[in-house]
């Protein structure tokens, strides 16, 4: 949820300081900010019978798979939106 926050609070100061980030900046920052990692985080734990440590350490260091997926859904959203 940290990083969520953050990642919002950076788009909210690109915004009012009218910048415009290069692509690398958003992409860095839009995968956190659709909020990808927490739903599938938060599905993960819903449909999983068993935690291990190792399990929870893996989500907690977003693996690619969380990062592209997130990715994936920002951008798709971002071209629901785009003129």
């Amino acid at each position: 949820w940290g990083d969520l926050c953050r990642a919002f609070l950076k788009e909210a100061k690109w915004y009012y300081a009218g910048y415009t980030p290069t692509l690398q900046e958003y992409l860095d920052n839009a995968w956190l900010s659709v909020s990808g990692q927490v739903i599938l985080g938060h599905a993960f734990f819903l449909v999983t019978n068993q935690l291990t440590e190792e399990a929870v350490t893996c989500c907690m260091e977003y693996p690619d798979l969380i990062r592209h997926s997130s990715t994936i859904l920002r951008l798709a959203d971002d071209l629901g939106t785009s003129s």
